[in-house]
């Protein structure tokens, strides 16, 4: 992530928090002697949580602004592209 310049934000925190309570996990499981389905399983979600920090991270730094952090500050904007794009669509349906 610091190669692409990619930001830790609150999000990305909380997947890779997420990621490393699998990793956790997947070593309890293999000191107990698990069966292969149960540390497959975990390590699959593990690498979910890391691909999710990562696309996050990426989503954010595209959009400039962070989804938690930013969200409020930028959730009224959101909405009125949201509803002019519903009023476009309107209209021209309208005019067919």
């Amino acid at each position: 992530m610091k190669a692409e310049e990619l930001k830790e934000s609150e999000l990305v925190r909380y997947f890779l928090q997420e990621a490393g309570k699998h990793q956790k996990y997947i070593k309890s499981l293999k000191a107990h002697n698990a069966p292969l389905p149960a540390i497959q399983k975990q390590n699959k979600q593990k690498i979910e949580c890391m691909w999710q920090a990562l696309f996050v991270a990426i989503d954010e730094k595209k959009q400039g602004w962070r989804y938690v952090e930013d969200g409020q500050k930028v959730k009224p904007a959101l909405l009125q592209q949201l509803e002019d794009i519903r009023e476009s669509e309107f209209l021209r349906r309208k005019q067919q």
